[in-house]
């Protein structure tokens, strides 16, 4: 990763102009030498991270008209299963997320956030998506269809992010602790690395972010690991490249890897993953 590469995902331009962007990229916890809690200013929030994928709307200038798009600047991809299309208009903003609590189901979101953007023209807004045929690690609650929640809004320039947007679609919302000195967040994280969930992203003062995830998380996303190399490989296979091996589970694995696959249990379902955790832990 360099600075540019930092920036580069998510960032979209039409000649010198940059017309819509995500955040640069940001790591978890410890997985580079500057993702350390020292490397924070503080005092910082903390934020629900949502187990789904990130979405960018931002105005079009040329074309007048919402663009809502992935990192990759496509609305119409591949999950490695299935199509997925991007439409404002199948989707719901959480009524909760939203300033405005007469809006009990949005019909037309497009035409809100084309009213939005005639305010704030040179942001982006950036939501998680969660879609039902997009399954994740962790089976999220809050699917209902197609939901989107606003997770930040970011001025186009620079990347900072825009207080007045974030106000707008009361991003604040997703805050699960507020003004933490750095001895209040490692008791926080310390608190809660139990949990069905993904974890959090930590904002500080100066706009740097940093994941924690979850110890289930982790685990659960390396036996989905597993078992499609599983399904990939035939079970002949699997085993001799080391499928049940040890040492190549990182997150304590390999238990799960075993139980699943003896119950005849290969194909990765969040719901199904949850539960077996549930029963196992409880």
């Amino acid at each position: 990763w360099t600075p540019r590469t930092l920036k580069a995902r998510g960032f979209f331009t039409r000649g010198d102009e940059g017309v819509g962007r995500a955040f640069n990229k940001f790591f978890t916890i410890g997985e580079t030498p500057d993702s350390t809690l020292d490397t924070l200013t503080y005092p910082v929030n903390v934020y629900k991270k949502y187990n789904g994928f990130l979405a960018i709307a931002f105005w079009d200038t040329k074309d007048n008209k919402v663009r809502f798009v992935t990192k990759s600047g496509r609305a119409t991809f591949s999950n490695g299963h299935t199509e997925i299309t991007l439409n404002l208009d199948d989707m719901t903003i959480r009524q909760e997320e939203l300033l405005n609590p007469s809006l009990d189901t949005i019909t037309d979101v497009t035409k809100y956030m084309t009213d939005y953007f005639a305010q704030y023209p040179h942001t982006s807004v950036l939501f998680e998506a969660l879609y039902d045929e997009d399954e994740h690690v962790v089976p999220e609650k809050l699917r209902q269809g197609h939901t989107i929640i606003p997770i930040a809004v970011v001025n186009n320039e620079d990347g900072t992010f825009n207080a007045q947007g974030e106000k707008h679609f009361r991003v604040e919302a997703n805050i699960e602790a507020k003004d933490l000195s750095k001895a209040e967040l490692e008791k926080f994280l310390q608190d809660n690395t139990s949990g069905f969930k993904e974890g959090y992203v930590i904002r500080d003062t100066k706009n740097k972010m940093m994941k924690y995830k979850t110890p289930y998380y982790l685990q659960a996303k390396e036996v989905r690991g597993r078992l499609e190399q599983y399904n990939h490989l035939g079970a002949k296979k699997f085993t001799e490249a080391g499928g049940y091996n040890q040492l190549k589970y990182y997150h304590d694995g390999l238990d799960w890897v075993q139980k699943l696959i003896k119950a005849g249990v290969t194909t990765y379902n969040p719901q199904t993953i949850d539960d077996m955790f549930h029963e196992e832990m409880y």
